[in-house]
């Protein structure tokens, strides 16, 4: 025979079991469309409410203060705009200074910009040579040399082929001698009559000639070898040692000539 009692007690247990397990089940399990509905109408709720905020006219009071917030707020940008403009007026000089300080350290790593800078003299004017004093008297010459002579007009007849050398002043220097580069003043004048026709007084300039060389006349070839430097010669020349007695149309003169020649150096080459 089975227990009553016991059998009571285990449908008991049963039921309270079950009940529990109902229990736990309805407290536990929330369906996801009734919390889903119930942000719906939350979200909902609170648009309608900024939405009669929105719609409900502002007071003078809000809308001061609303001003002054903008204000503020366009303070502020300015106030960021002129940062940037200064942060960026500052990078501008450190590049500035960098660019300096690059620069001049490169110039320090050259050789050539370590070495003091040279200061440029001013051009020089090209300088002439020396003005050669006239007469050019050697030095101990008798002071006569440096006045032009006063020639007159020959007396006598020439002969052919034979220079007539007569000495006013015999100086003291060195004979002149064949391939000598001689300075010399001269006066030429006609022998018959005097007159001038060629003189280096005349000019200021003394003429320089190589003797012995076929450059002058032949009576210059002949009467001015072995004349010492320093002297004054007259030297007296038919026409066959000067220019001839026929006028070739030149325009040098013809006949017999009187030539005053001061020899004033004789250079040997």
């Amino acid at each position: 025979m089975s227990d009553p009692v016991g059998t009571e007690k285990s449908e008991a247990a049963t039921e309270e079991k079950t009940s529990s397990k109902v229990t736990d089940v309805d407290t536990e399990v929330v369906p996801d469309d009734a919390v889903d509905e119930d942000k719906t109408e939350a979200e909902t709720e609170d648009k309608a409410e900024e939405k009669a905020e929105e719609a409900k006219p502002l007071t003078k009071a809000e809308k001061r203060e609303l001003l002054r917030i903008e204000t503020q707020r366009a303070r502020a940008r300015k106030a960021g705009l002129q940062a940037f403009g200064l942060a960026t007026a500052g990078l501008a000089v450190v590049a500035v200074i960098i660019g300096v300080l690059y620069f001049a350290d490169s110039r320090s790593a050259d050789p050539v910009a370590e070495s003091p800078a040279t200061p440029t003299a001013p051009a020089e004017e090209p300088s002439l040579p020396p003005a050669v004093p006239f007469p050019p008297v050697p030095e101990g010459a008798d002071p006569a040399l440096k006045t032009a002579p006063t020639v007159e007009k020959g007396e006598g007849k020439l002969e052919a082929g034979k220079p007539k050398i007569t000495y006013l002043i015999k100086g003291t220097g060195p004979a002149t001698k064949t391939g000598d580069l001689i300075t010399a003043n001269y006066v030429g004048v006609l022998y018959g009559t005097g007159e001038e026709f060629d003189s280096s007084w005349s000019r200021q300039e003394a003429i320089t000639f190589t003797i012995g060389m076929g450059q002058l006349i032949d009576g210059w070839e002949k009467g001015l070898m072995d004349v010492p430097v320093g002297s004054r010669i007259i030297l007296d020349l038919p026409p066959d040692l000067a220019y001839g007695d026929q006028d070739d149309g030149s325009g040098r003169p013809t006949g017999d000539l009187r030539f005053v020649v001061d020899v004033l150096g004789a250079q040997g080459q």
